[in-house]
């Protein structure tokens, strides 16, 4: 039973966790310049991954080797995160400025279409960021690492499978809620790119602006 206890409350924390400001922040900048569910699934689901992998890499060493990681490790990411969110909102004010993003939607049936292409000057081709959003979500895992290490470690102070047990269903709660964070803004986004393309440049303002102002206070 209280094995159950604790992944439940890993789960819990997992959700509740993937929705901190500076998380959405971040990944609403790779959805905005791709409106559509499946796209943006997929980016948040490369996120939660990416922040997964730092996460289970800690546990492993804590509970096998008895290694931690420096507490300075953490204190670096931090302030990595808030210099990667004015980066990403920068990134993505700039190209809404210069005109790369060009979004066509349309509907048949009721089923709404987009199709959006990035464009550079000098190149004519369209470039898929979703890797970008795993090295993204690994700087977002470092970050928050050391707090949730510390759970895991307590949560398994007697077996280190609970340790991982904890760090891995922990993890499952943040790609979930992220998961379902994407959906939501997929579908929102894919709606307003539909009817409007100067409402979805609005949005993707929004995010760049949010993105930089919540980088700058991380780093303040």
């Amino acid at each position: 039973m209280t094995f159950i206890l604790l992944l439940a409350n890993a789960f819990l924390l997992g959700l509740a966790h993937a929705l901190e400001p500076d998380h959405v922040a971040a990944v609403s900048t790779f959805l905005s310049r791709q409106p559509g569910r499946s796209s943006a699934i997929r980016y948040c689901v490369r996120w939660g991954l990416g922040h997964a992998l730092p996460l289970l890499a800690a546990t492993a060493l804590a509970a096998g080797i008895g290694l931690t990681l420096p507490a300075q490790v953490a204190a670096y990411a931090e302030r990595g995160v808030g210099a990667m969110l004015i980066l990403l909102g920068v990134w993505l004010l700039r190209d809404v400025r210069a005109g790369r993003l060009h979004v066509h939607a349309h509907e048949h049936d009721g089923v709404i279409h987009t199709h959006l292409h990035t464009h550079a000057p000098g190149e004519a081709g369209a470039h898929d960021h979703r890797h970008a959003a795993f090295f993204v979500g690994v700087i977002h895992g470092f970050s928050g690492s050391a707090s949730v290490l510390l759970l895991a470690l307590v949560a398994g102070t007697s077996s280190p499978r609970l340790s991982g047990a904890y760090v891995v269903t922990f993890s499952a709660g943040v790609i979930l809620a992220m998961a379902l964070y994407g959906w939501s803004a997929g579908a929102l986004l894919e709606r307003v790119a539909a009817r409007k393309t100067a409402w979805l440049r609005l949005v993707q303002t929004g995010a760049g602006c949010c993105s930089v102002v919540l980088g700058g206070y991380w780093l303040s």
